[in-house]
């Protein structure tokens, strides 16, 4: 897992930029140094790579000209998720004039973060039917409609 960390250079104040140094911290650790681009004032994003699922990370950021570093930034917090698995055994189970009834079971994989809801969507049969989606799903207890 990766994540591509942003920057704006900064107002140079009479010495122009020369580099920028990337630390992070993965939950509550010590920051480390994980980009130090002392001689490279050219890049303003890094892509940090290997992180864990599920964990938080904050990141912080200083520029460096020939005076000296800068006081940090302010901290960027995120946390390390992709999108879930889809769920599982999706199934009719009741179906009469006018409705139908559904079921699903939780993916096997939140993601790394905590599932909110769901949607669920339909479509009429027709060779230009578009999908619909129907009143959001809030919580895994109301798995039919």
């Amino acid at each position: 897992m990766s994540v591509l960390v942003s920057w704006t250079e900064p107002t140079d104040s009479g010495a122009p930029v020369t580099g920028y140094e990337l630390w992070m911290s993965e939950e509550q650790k010590q920051y480390e140094i994980v980009f130090d681009g002392r001689q490279r004032a050219d890049l303003l994003n890094y892509l940090v790579q290997n992180l864990n699922r599920g964990l938080n990370y904050t990141f912080k950021i200083l520029a460096i000209n020939y005076v000296g570093k800068s006081e940090f930034s302010d901290e960027l917090h995120t946390l390390a998720a992709v999108v879930p698995s889809a769920p599982l055994n999706f199934n009719v189970t009741n179906s009469m004039l006018g409705s139908v009834s559904l079921e699903w079971n939780e993916p096997e994989f939140d993601g790394g973060s905590e599932l909110l809801g769901y949607y669920t969507y339909y479509k009429l049969t027709g060779v230009d039917a578009e999908w619909t989606m129907i009143e959001p799903m809030i919580s895994d207890e109301f798995n039919q409609f």
